[in-house]
């Protein structure tokens, strides 16, 4: 299974075709969304107010 991140202002597709070739160094043109796992996180500066 390939894994990775969307890097800003990439669509998905895009992003599955970079990371199958980055992982797996293999050309694809179009690919099927099959499943998504989203992983959101909240980011605590310590020291501050803003979170």
């Amino acid at each position: 299974m390939v894994g990775g991140t969307v890097e800003y202002g990439e669509s998905s597709k895009e992003t599955i075709i970079r990371e199958v070739r980055e992982e797996l160094n293999a050309e694809i043109q179009e690919p099927k969304l099959k499943f998504v796992i989203e992983n959101l996180f909240t980011i605590y500066i310590l020291g501050s107010d803003r979170s």
